[in-house]
């Protein structure tokens, strides 16, 4: 049972509003887990806006997760309570939480498979090409389409970066 989830209980299944249920009224009241109760949509808001950071602060740590495609880890605490500061000092915009959440560490930090330099090229005996994530070489930054595998080839002004079997 969600307590919270009671409040919105008036929405049906495509947010039309509702105020009955095949005859008995809809039970829209709830409570949070300090014991607090309410009853509705607006009972609800004004309850959560007594509490901005903890409200700011769970949905900083699910945003977060969306965008690290994993789950919030100790050692994300100091980046979501310094998003929560931040959004604290613009009056707990949702701008404000995003921005923080692209700039936080962890998410500049994360791991991203699709830009992780493959350590060798991989080679199509067949047609001769040669694929790679993303170029490993830092002279060259012109990396092409591949059409063999849809990643990116080792473009020519790289072949000159891998052995003479490469080119």
């Amino acid at each position: 049972m969600d307590p919270v989830g009671f409040s919105l209980e008036n929405f049906d299944a495509i947010g039309r509003w509702r105020t009955r249920e095949d005859g008995p009224p809809i039970e829209v009241t709830g409570g949070l887990p300090d014991g607090s109760k309410f009853a509705g949509v607006s009972g609800l808001k004004k309850n959560l806006l007594q509490y901005p950071d903890l409200f700011v602060g769970t949905l900083t740590e699910k945003l977060l997760t969306l965008a690290l495609g994993r789950g919030i880890e100790s050692s994300d605490a100091p980046a979501v309570r310094k998003i929560i500061r931040e959004a604290q000092a613009h009056d707990y915009r949702f701008s404000s939480v995003i921005i923080g959440i692209v700039h936080s560490t962890p998410f500049t930090m994360r791991l991203n498979a699709r830009l992780t330099p493959s350590p060798e090229p991989l080679h199509e005996p067949e047609s001769g090409t040669f694929a790679t994530r993303w170029c490993a070489s830092s002279c060259c930054e012109q990396a092409s389409p591949c059409r063999a595998y849809g990643s990116t080839t080792v473009s020519a002004a790289c072949r000159a970066c891998f052995p003479a079997r490469a080119r």
